[in-house]
């Protein structure tokens, strides 16, 4: 499915079949595949969501950029050629990410910033051209059994004071 997509309401979007097997990119130039902006919750499940357009990190081209909510994504699947795989960011946002994990992101594999929290479980996010998790601002990481390999920079950077970080049984 071609995007972008714009959620603003609590649902839940399951693909069908194997992870992998429903994909939604995008190749508009300066919006995000997947973004979310609600006060509720948001389930992804088995989707493979890319951002296959334009290589410029500072326009926000994310395969998921979380503004507002709380999103779960199961056995999903995030990679950017135009930016960060996903970036979860603002006081309120989260985003637990279980399985699956962010890859091939010519930014960072996953940005966490200005209070936002990130849970990521059993996920693996490599080959990016930065660091595999930013954590900015303020930002909340845990880490649970996840592998961090192949990005160019550190598997987890701290970038400012507050910020605050937990790894147990990574790589």
């Amino acid at each position: 499915y071609m995007g972008p997509f714009d959620i603003s309401f609590e649902v839940w979007i399951v693909g069908g079949g194997q992870p992998g097997d429903v994909v939604l990119d995008s190749t508009d130039g300066g919006k995000a595949t997947l973004t979310v902006r609600c006060a509720g919750r948001v389930g992804l499940q088995s989707l493979d969501v890319r951002r296959t357009a334009g290589k410029d990190p500072a326009l926000n081209q994310h395969a998921l950029w979380v503004l507002s909510g709380a999103v779960t994504a199961d056995k999903c699947t995030f990679t950017s050629k135009g930016g960060a795989c996903v970036s979860v960011t603002n006081s309120g946002s989260s985003l637990v990410l279980r399985g699956g994990g962010a890859s091939q992101g010519v930014a960072a594999g996953v940005i966490v910033s200005n209070s936002a929290r990130v849970h990521a479980i059993k996920a693996t996010v490599s080959d990016n051209e930065a660091a595999g998790f930013e954590v900015r601002e303020k930002g909340e990481l845990v880490l649970d059994n996840c592998d961090l390999c192949n990005n160019i920079r550190q598997g987890l950077m701290l970038w400012c004071l507050g910020t605050s970080a937990r790894a147990t049984r990574c790589r």
